[in-house]
């Protein structure tokens, strides 16, 4: 049996049960589809490399087929298509001059990723389109054989603690779908760019509309799409009316979800016909005119899903119950499409993203001489200024309607220092950003952002354009204004994660958003935290009151059903600036274990670290408590460094912590506090152990004035070990008596 991607280390492990999980996830589908077809045609030669290209063109003889085309497509989970996509688009040299097999440098490439299974591709995301694509070939061929063969295994033939690799395994070929994803959308963009701008071909080949991002929210699992629960109301363009989704005999019924915000700017509500309930209005669009709107727009669709006409606007048991399923909306959509209402025209920004296109290539084959020329010549046109727009506006790709007089003086003042539509500020839209991170957008003319006229642009295209390679030059004053103003906008608003996505990231940006109604609502769907909702709403036929707030933000039932289900992760997270131990004197909460902000003035969360819960070997933050100050008491504890040496339970070994100036490496705990000023307490404490490495807090304080044998703690740190120093057995829990404010 060829050699597996990853070293046999056997001292990882769980339970045999999840290596068929894994196995299931990845493949299984798949396999079952291929043995009711013709058999692997046998080779003569036991090249790893030969193998993989003879099971690649063996899928692709099948997928000709016509009449399998549907089936085999079936069998593949949503990573699988994106994979087999940009695959497709690589082998038949759709956005390369040469397809990979004739081109000798790609077939290095190719047999060089094959002998470094162990390793990743160098310079991870940095590496170019042929590199990476050649690494994901060989991690979906290679690996597909290497997993069979131990499917035909029996159980009680495999190593007791196979799980840990064969999840590792699909660490890696998860990784290499991600880097090759986003290789392949800047490829793709940058392709078209440069054939319009060079005035080549008046259509692209290949991708016109693919999401950076491999999976939406992967911890909501939807196994099978029957039992999800539809919208109560879908908007019929052609009725131009609210119609009841059981009313409609369509089985294979296809919408399209719009995104948009308007709570902020609320009027007084009107009856809009074809709608059973008044709708509010708002002084940034007219709804009245909707219905028209919509029943014109070219769309394939004959239905949509359009909040103020699909969610009742009173509060009810059917207004709560859909709220509560917005995640099972978002995900049975056709398409999701943002409508930015405030933005006038795409214009300046459609040319930065052909700029960021351009630079790609560029980045990639620097003696490419057109696209060079294309690349300055567009630097040049974006360095100047526009004649249609003010001086003081050219910079701003977003081209924002101009306020009128019923734009407060605070919302103008806000929207200054934060360029780019306000749907960005909004905490439904981030939610519903998260649910369908591949939306496409629309103006306020509802005209579609692309580059040319067909190759659509996605948020999460805007979002890996914005703030990945594509973006890098040696100089940062080489780049156009206009492109920085596009790059503190996805920064600002906390997007650059939508690709890679986690519970955390999503919590952490909420931060940064406005909501008029209640916080856990807008966000809870794509967390997959509904139990406290789905509690209350079943028990009583109504959402639960806004009581019981945690800052006056969040549930205290909302916030520890998130702390149980994101695990060790939840505590992971930074704030700037950083609480030293006199914080702990006045006895005042901060909520320094919270990922929210205790006074938004003063006090920003950053996000350290997180992993899937399924991927951890240990989680120690079970006998941890959220309390309604904001504040976590502590029962239990596994301190690594404690200034009281009868805490302290490791010998030491290289650490990195987290300080003021980034993070630093320190060659042990000790060496790490023998810089710090005094302090009453000082301990670091392991949260969660993920790949060898324990990750942990630092807390810092003052025995309580309460006398009761108790230490108050604020969190000052994060950190992890390094190397391979901080073995399971030196991770021991032990009883305490602390609060963390």
């Amino acid at each position: 049996m060829p050699r597996l991607i990853v070293k046999q280390d056997w001292d990882l492990c769980v339970h045999k049960r999840g290596l068929l999980d894994v196995m299931d996830f990845l493949y299984k589908k798949l396999w079952s589809f291929l043995d009711s077809k013709s058999a692997l045609p046998e080779g003569g030669s036991s090249d790893p490399y030969l193998a993989a290209l003879r099971l690649w063109k063996h899928f692709q003889s099948i997928y000709a087929a016509k009449a399998d085309q549907d089936e085999f497509k079936a069998t593949l989970s949503q990573p699988q298509v994106r994979s087999w996509v940009i695959l497709n688009h690589w082998w038949n040299a759709h956005l390369h001059p040469k397809k990979p097999e004739e081109d000798e440098a790609t077939v290095a490439l190719l047999k060089a990723a094959q002998a470094r299974q162990d390793e990743h591709p160098e310079n991870g995301d940095r590496a170019g389109y042929q590199s990476l694509l050649a690494h994901l070939f060989v991690a979906e061929m290679v690996i597909y054989q290497q997993i069979r063969q131990l499917d035909a295994l029996p159980l009680s033939n495999l190593p007791p603690r196979a799980q840990q690799i064969i999840k590792q395994i699909g660490d890696k070929v998860t990784l290499a779908r991600q880097r090759a994803l986003k290789q392949a959308v800047w490829q793709a963009l940058g392709q078209r760019s440069y054939q319009i701008l060079s005035g080549g071909a008046s259509e692209a080949q290949g991708m016109t509309h693919i999401g950076s991002t491999l999976e939406p929210c992967p911890w909501l699992r939807f196994e099978d799409r029957a039992t999800l629960r539809r919208p109560a109301y879908l908007w019929d363009r052609q009725a131009q009316k609210s119609v009841k989704v059981r009313d409609i005999v369509d089985r294979s019924l296809k919408y399209y979800c719009v995104s948009h915000t308007w709570g902020r700017w609320r009027r007084k509500a009107i009856q809009i016909t074809g709608v059973e309930w008044a709708v509010p209005t708002n002084s940034r669009f007219r709804v009245e005119d909707l219905p028209a709107i919509f029943q014109r727009l070219d769309w394939p669709v004959r239905y949509i899903w359009f909040d103020l006409f699909c969610i009742p606007q009173v509060e009810c048991a059917e207004q709560a119950e859909e709220i509560g399923k917005q995640a099972e909306i978002f995900r049975q959509a056709e398409c999701s499409v943002i409508w930015m209402h405030d933005v006038v025209g795409w214009k300046l920004l459609e040319l930065c993203l052909s700029w960021l296109g351009l630079n790609h290539l560029h980045r990639n084959d620097p003696l490419d001489i057109g696209v060079r020329n294309c690349l300055e010549d567009l630097s040049k046109q974006l360095n100047e200024t526009l004649p249609s727009l003010p001086s003081d506006e050219s910079l701003n790709p977003w081209a924002p309607v101009p306020e009128d007089d019923s734009t407060s003086a605070e919302d103008v003042a806000f929207h200054k220092k934060n360029p780019g539509s306000r749907w960005f500020s909004s905490l439904w839209t981030l939610q519903e950003a998260y649910l369908r991170p591949s939306s496409l957008l629309v103006d306020r003319d509802w005209n579609f952002l692309s580059i040319g006229k067909t190759a659509l642009i996605t948020l999460d295209n805007l979002a890996s354009l914005a703030y990945g390679p594509p973006s890098e030059v040696a100089e940062s004053k080489e780049r156009p204004k206009a492109i920085e103003v596009l790059l503190f906008t996805m920064k600002r608003w906390e997007l650059t994660d939508l690709s890679s996505p986690s519970r955390m990231s999503l919590l952490v940006a909420a931060e940064s958003r406005q909501s008029t109604s209640p916080r856990a609502e807008a966000i809870m769907s794509a967390l997959g935290i509904t139990d406290w909702f789905e509690r209350y709403r079943k028990q009583h036929g109504k959402a639960p009151p806004q009581k019981d707030l945690v800052f006056n933000q969040y549930p205290l039932d909302f916030l520890q059903e998130a702390q149980r289900k994101i695990g060790g992760s939840f505590f992971l997270h930074g704030r700037l600036p950083q609480n030293t131990f006199q914080d702990a004197e006045s006895g005042e909460s901060f909520g320094t274990m919270l990922p929210l902000a205790h006074n938004p003035k003063f006090w920003q969360v950053a996000q350290a670290f997180t992993f899937p819960a399924s991927e951890w070997t240990m989680s120690l933050t079970d006998h941890w408590e959220i309390q309604l100050d904001g504040s976590v008491i502590m029962k239990e504890a596994a301190a690594l460094y404690s200034n009281k040496d009868e805490l302290s339970s490791a010998d030491g070994g290289p650490v990195t912590i987290s300080t003021p100036e980034g993070y630093v490496p320190f060659d042990s705990f000790n060496a790490w506090a023998s810089q710090l000023p005094e302090a009453p307490y000082r301990f670091a404490v392991a949260v969660v152990r993920y790949n060898y490495r324990q990750f942990g807090i630092i807390l810092e304080g003052i025995e309580s004035p309460a006398r009761d044998g108790s230490i108050v703690l604020v969190k000052t740190a994060i950190f992890f070990t390094n190397e391979r120093w901080c073995r399971e057995d030196l991770v021991k829990p032990t009883p305490v008596h602390w609060r963390v404010l």
